[in-house]
């Protein structure tokens, strides 16, 4: 048996057809940070807490159902999502990661947020793909399905421009972050989870190598 430290649980298969073991992450308390697209600077741990939901918030009010009212005068409806991962690990040198995938949607367009740390020594200065995916996270690795593309987006449009790539360089403490912001809204039965590859996405080919890591995440 493999010595996995608790909470994380992963399986020995990292390839497209192996399994993997859900977390129950915490999340992480991070608000009032600028997290600029692969800033090392102004990094920090919160404190984390245990629900296993995710969390949303609006600039206006909501219910105690969950349902989101508007902002102040003349201001769009501002939807915000949160949640804590990763879903599943599917390569146990990752066990330690934790995850956090924000997403917000203004009116005018959708931004994607993904923070994550604990990653191994040896992978600091190393740059990982990610990318917004079809599925929820599941056992399997493919089970998050293919990249999400925008349906509406121009015939023979380059990849970056239809898909929602959140590369990032893991830092110092081993840490890292990207935010990406499309012009257009991302419906929730189009996109529902961010994954973590195992090297930069090839910007040709949108190929990042092996699924390491699943976090579930709620769009609009």
């Amino acid at each position: 048996m493999l010595p996995f430290a608790s909470p994380a649980m992963a399986c020995p298969d990292d390839d497209h057809g192996g399994k993997g073991h859900q977390h129950h992450q915490a999340l992480f308390d991070w608000t009032g940070q600028d997290w600029g697209q692969n800033d090392e600077e102004g990094q920090q741990d919160g404190k984390a807490h245990h629900d296993g939901k995710a969390h949303h918030e609006t600039k206006g009010h909501h219910d105690a159902k969950g349902h989101h009212g508007h902002g102040g005068k003349g201001d769009h409806k501002v939807r915000t999502h949160t949640v804590g991962g990763p879903t599943y690990v599917y390569d146990p040198y990752f066990k330690k990661v934790v995850t956090k995938v924000t997403t917000e949607f203004d009116g005018r367009g959708t931004t994607v947020r993904l923070k994550a740390s604990g990653f191994p020594h040896k992978y600091r200065g190393k740059t990982l793909g990610a990318h917004v995916h079809e599925n929820k996270c599941g056992l399997k690795p493919a089970a998050a399905g293919a990249h999400y593309q925008n349906p509406n987006a121009e015939k023979g449009a380059p990849l970056r421009k239809k898909e929602i790539w959140l590369d990032f360089k893991v830092g110092k403490g081993g840490k890292g972050h990207a935010t990406a912001r499309v012009p257009w809204r991302v419906d929730q039965k189009d996109a529902r989870s961010v994954v973590i590859h195992e090297r930069v996405t090839n910007p040709k080919t949108g190929d990042a190598g092996s699924r390491l890591i699943c976090t579930d995440a709620v769009f609009f």
